[in-house]
């Protein structure tokens, strides 16, 4: 079992500091990204983000700040599932926007992903609705079940595509770099005789 004491440690290092040193990174002047000492310190928190405006650089604050409204209405507004569903469907909306808007990732495949991971969420957060006390029906709750199992089959198969690719083409780059090096061995030893 985990200490009380290193429980309350580890909530406030991601309720207090997370957000406080994301917003500190956010107001800092754009030409002090480019200074190796605050790179040093500080580019974890701005790490594969485009640093083009202030907006992009809150990709990661509104990472966190969507986890923990997810946190708080699931422990402290279970009494009220319909305010969860439109806190939910308000934060997706928001996030698909705002991506969708800033593309802040370095990468147009992580954008994409990141884009269509949005969508593969908020599409079964609408599936959500039906799970509720107002729909009786069960063959509707199986119907409504299967179609977001199958969207997130469909969100699952998408990104480990994408891992699967992007680890072909990292271990063909290997290869390719051992068989040039293979390559020049047996050239140099036919040199050699």
């Amino acid at each position: 079992m985990i200490p009380f004491g290193f429980g309350c440690i580890t909530l406030g290092l991601s309720v207090v500091y997370m957000p406080l040193a994301l917003l500190y990174v956010w107001t800092r002047n754009s030409k002090l990204y480019e200074d190796h000492a605050f790179e040093r310190s500080w580019a974890s928190f701005y790490e594969g983000i485009r640093i083009i405006n202030k907006w992009t650089l809150m990709f990661n604050f509104f990472f966190m700040l969507r986890r923990m409204t997810l946190v708080y209405i699931i422990f402290w507004m279970k009494d009220y599932i319909t305010f969860q569903l439109f806190i939910l469907f308000g934060l997706n909306l928001m996030l698909l926007i705002y991506q969708g808007a800033n593309r802040p990732l370095t990468w147009k495949i992580r954008n994409r992903i990141e884009l269509f991971n949005e969508a593969c969420i908020t599409v079964v957060c609408i599936h959500l609705c039906v799970f509720t006390d107002f729909v009786t029906d069960p063959v509707a709750l199986e119907v409504m079940g299967l179609s977001m199992l199958m969207v997130f089959f469909l969100c699952l198969f998408v990104n480990l595509s994408v891992v699967f690719y992007f680890a072909f083409l990292a271990i063909r780059m290997v290869c390719v770099k051992y068989g040039r090096i293979v390559e020049a061995k047996v050239e140099a030893r036919r040199t050699n005789l």
